[in-house]
């Protein structure tokens, strides 16, 4: 009797499974990588990107507020440019927190706002974090999140 219960239970379990992979949207991907980056300007780095998006990065830092804690809330727009030639640009919502004198941790929640090539009428969000170093100029962050594709819409 007892094998019987463990076959009904697998086979359940599989049966879920199954339930679980039918009602997700086919049309999205979780995507994951790391990013690396130097500064060129004040407000402006470039690097290189691993993984789902690799390719190229340039971030642009559009404001900095320091809070009363000591952490600064950063606004910033990225745009990736990967192999294909495909392009996704993101704005974003950060914070930093100091780590120590010129090393600085950040989180980052970044909306997809546009993209071109297979990028193209895609929406998510990425979560991003990451330590920035101010005196060598450098950063490196880990990126994870879900790109959706959109419906296009049906001609009349």
């Amino acid at each position: 009797m007892k094998p019987l219960v463990w076959l009904g239970l697998g086979l359940w379990a599989i049966a879920q499974g199954s339930v679980a992979y039918a009602n997700q949207d086919p049309a999205c991907e979780t995507i994951s990588g790391t990013l690396f980056t130097n500064f060129i300007s004040e407000t402006e780095t470039l690097g290189v990107v691993l993984g789902s998006l690799e390719g190229g990065v340039r971030a642009v830092i559009v404001e900095q507020a320091p809070q009363d804690d000591g952490r600064v809330r950063i606004q910033l727009r990225h745009t990736f440019v990967t192999r294909d030639g495909s392009t996704l640009h993101t704005q974003d919502e950060g914070i930093g927190t100091p780590i120590r004198e010129g090393l600085m941790h950040v989180t980052e929640r970044s909306v997809i706002v546009g993209g071109t090539g297979r990028f193209s009428n895609v929406r998510g969000t990425l979560e991003v974090h990451g330590s920035v170093d101010f005196e060598r100029g450098e950063t490196v962050f880990r990126y994870r999140g879900e790109l959706c594709r959109e419906k296009p819409m049906a001609h009349e």
